[in-house]
């Protein structure tokens, strides 16, 4: 019995203990044994020995088919560890039975079945925790039901063992803690060869937090994180840095050492920073915390950007792609604007005219029709680019590095609806800036435009695709703003409309068919009426365009203008540039990736200070922008009209049709009136969410500052708290002098100005 007993606890059939199908049941001999002992033996073959053989089987499965390294290892210490100390302790008792031990043989050297239960003392314990812990790796589809639950990943197997040490029981936390030790030294070890070497631990691994995106043939890899791969001991900022040694040390290797601008190839080279890397990683200890190792990434970090990595992407390249997106996606070129919108309307005009054309032949809905393609939309950038070229002087030797920069890498294109991103890249959630569901990127032409910019290695580096996207909302925003002022400081070019001068009487003595004497009273009461109707109208569209023009001016001149110095300043310039910043010449320089989470949270700080975030604000101003746009193409209508109704034309009718734009007009403007008191209140909203707080200073309150832990990306909040060099935006800019000079915007204060 003894013998059998042994065998059945060591995990091998037993035809005494498991009679029935390998199930353990009291079988043979039940008879001549008391029901204490019946009960004992049952407890020892079913609590040991059955849990001893599911464990050893399930595990050997796991450790040789799960896709999970880290999942495998654990299996595999799980059967040659601590199923090999169960197996010594058997081999222990059987021993003390065979030397009839006084610790397990009573008298007579009878062995009671009580001892040898007591000889396993706590392993019930040990084994209902390995099976659960098994089972947790990969369920049991016969036992937990087809559910279809994927198995367990690296991070998931690491933060349930994590939390298993925090038990009552010391046994259970040591076993635990070796469990512990042994995931993380398997997940360290594919780190290394990720943050030492540029590579990925496997090409066939799916548990890595880092994952290869889809490959193009004409642009070198590119990879993404996966968050919810993440370990619990590794923070979303010392994600991303890894995410950043690994592409770097990628680039590195793939571009070679002949496209980096360095005199010392040796210390463009990661080779020699091996073995100080690796001394960071080993001199972790098992269980790893999160300072720890988020001091051992940024000591690795720290020690590429300053060889290698300022070689690959040196500041200077920074700064020429930041110019870029100052200049041509936040306007500060008026030109760009202004030969953009120009570009947009001219082939808005061709478009409408041949679908006017079509209307009128086939009487078709040749008006609906007016749909711009991909290559339409492309030569409208390019005419822009014709535009502001044919104005430099022909004699101008001054070549503009930073117009032919963006002439090369910018593009507008049609939204697809999806994020402006490269193809192949993936936009983590937890980079994602958070924008308002109004889109301003169908203002300039009917069809959803977007502007971007080509990212080629190893720009990727500094920025991402979502940044990319951000400009892109902004850029749209900003254009629209500029395109309405346009459009509508065009209408009081419409000089017939505003202006009556020579006097009807005076025309009819220089032309050669004069107005007969008993018509002109008639036209000079008309020019009165026209006038007297006309000057309410005008006296919104001067309102709107003074909203425009000091919207325009906070936007420009008060947030981008602050925030892009204040950024700057933060950035290690040239010499040339820290004069006319009046910047010391001996500030530290910043290593890329601090550049670049920085610029994030500049991105963040201005898309708040630009208002992106307020929905009730944007969705009013769009709907805004589209009745300057009704307002100025009935003006330009109605100027049309006015001209030709002296005209003989026998089918038309030109006072009723003046009569009827005049009506719409008083409509339009009505509607825009209510519109502009309605964004002043939103404003005031705006300012008083924000504290209204006052225009600079470091004690100011910044504008949606109530919002800004919950909508920064949580990257951004993390790093914040981590790194003490990390640029924070700390100039605030609020909205009371706005709102200020906004008061003279009023319809009735308007009216009582005079306009001519």
């Amino acid at each position: 019995m003894l013998h059998e007993l042994l065998l059945a606890l060591s995990g091998h059939p037993s035809p005494l203990l498991y009679p029935e199908d390998g199930k353990p049941n009291i079988g043979h001999g039940k008879d001549l044994l008391s029901p204490a002992e019946a009960t004992l033996l049952s407890s020892l073959s079913r609590d040991l020995g059955q849990k001893h053989r599911d464990i050893r089987d399930r595990a050997g499965i796991v450790s040789k088919t799960h896709p999970s390294t880290v999942c495998r290892a654990v299996c595999a210490s799980i059967l040659s560890v601590h199923l090999q100390q169960f197996q010594r302790r058997i081999l222990e008792v059987e021993r003390q039975i065979l030397d009839q031990d006084s610790q397990i043989a009573g008298a007579y050297n009878i062995v009671p079945l009580s001892r040898i239960v007591g000889a396993f003392d706590g392993w019930k314990r040990k084994l209902d925790w390995l099976w659960k812990l098994v089972l947790f790796i990969e369920p049991d589809v016969q036992q937990h039901g087809n559910q279809g639950q994927a198995p367990q990943t690296s991070s998931h197997v690491i933060r349930y063992l994590r939390e298993a040490t925090n038990t009552g029981y010391p046994d259970i936390e040591k076993l635990s803690l070796e469990l512990v030790r042994v995931a993380e030294t398997t997940w360290l070890k594919q780190l290394s060869t990720w943050v030492l070497y540029g590579r990925l631990p496997s090409p066939f691994t799916n548990d890595f937090l880092i994952t290869p995106d889809s490959r193009n043939d004409e642009s070198l890899q590119s990879y993404s994180l996966r968050t919810e791969l993440i370990p619990p001991f590794v923070t979303p900022s010392t994600a991303s840095s890894i995410l950043f040694i690994g592409k770097s040390l990628h680039h590195i290797r793939e571009m070679g050492s002949d496209n980096i601008i360095s005199t010392d190839k040796e210390n463009t080279s990661s080779s020699f920073l091996v073995p100080e890397h690796l001394a960071h990683l080993a001199s972790l200890a098992s269980p790893i915390s999160a300072l720890s190792f988020t001091s051992a990434i940024n000591a690795i970090r720290l020690s590429l950007s300053q060889n290698a990595l300022l070689k690959l992407l040196p500041l200077p390249k920074v700064l020429e792609i930041l110019r870029v997106f100052k200049d041509f996606f936040l306007l500060e070129r008026g030109e760009f604007a202004t030969a953009l919108v120009s570009a947009a309307d001219d082939r808005l005009s061709l478009k409408s005219n041949r679908a006017m054309n079509k209307y009128k032949q086939s009487g078709s809905d040749g008006l609906n029709s007016v749909i711009l393609k991909e290559g339409e939309v492309a030569a409208i950038l390019r005419k822009a680019w014709a535009t502001i070229a044919s104005s430099k002087s022909t004699y101008d030797d001054f070549v503009d590095e930073e117009l032919d920069l963006a002439r090369d890498i910018l593009k507008l294109s049609l939204d697809s609806g999806r994020p402006t991103t490269p193809a192949g890249h993936r936009v983590p959630a937890d980079h994602q800036l958070k924008f308002t569901d109004t889109a301003f990127n169908d203002l300039i032409v009917p069809t959803p435009t977007t502007l971007s910019l080509r990212l080629d290695p190893p720009l990727d580096l500094f920025l991402s695709p979502s940044d990319i996207t951000a400009y892109s909302h902004i850029h749209s925003y900003l254009l629209s703003l500029r395109r309405a002022h346009f459009h509508l400081g065009k209408v009081f070019q419409l000089s017939a409309l505003r202006r009556h001068h020579p006097s009807p009487r005076t025309i009819s003595t220089h032309i050669s068919n004069p107005t007969p004497p008993q018509e002109l009273p008639h036209k000079t009461n008309l020019a009165h009426q026209r006038a007297k109707s006309m000057r309410p109208i005008w006296a919104t569209i001067g309102s709107a365009i003074f909203f425009l023009a000091e919207l325009g001016a906070f936007f420009h001149g008060e947030v981008i203008a602050l925030s892009w110095s204040e950024f700057f300043a933060w950035l290690d310039l040239s010499s040339s540039e820290k004069s006319a910043l009046n910047l010391s010449s001996n500030s530290p320089a910043r290593d890329p990736e601090t550049i670049t989470l920085s610029h994030r949270r500049f991105l963040s700080s201005l898309r708040r200070s630009l208002l992106l975030t307020h929905s009730p604000f944007t969705t009013r101003l769009k709907s805004f922008l589209k009745m300057t746009d009704h307002t100025s193409a009935l003006m330009n209508r109605l100027d049309t009209v006015q001209q030709q109704q002296h005209t003989t034309t026998f089918f038309t009718d030109f006072e009723s049709e003046e009569k009827e734009i005049l009506d719409e007009l008083k409509r339009s403007c009505a509607s825009m009136d209510n519109a502009i008191v309605e964004l002043v209140a939103a404003l005031r909203d705006v300012d008083a969410r924000s504290g209204g707080g006052g225009g600079g200073g470091d004690g100011g309150t910044g504008i949606g500052e109530e919002d800004v832990e919950s909508e920064e990306p949580l990257i951004m909040r993390d790093s914040a708290g981590e790194r003490e060099d990390i640029f924070i935006p700390r100039i605030t800019v609020g909205l009371d002098r706005l709102l200020l000079r906004l008061d003279y915007t009023t319809p009735l204060t308007m009216a009582a100005m005079p306009l001519f």
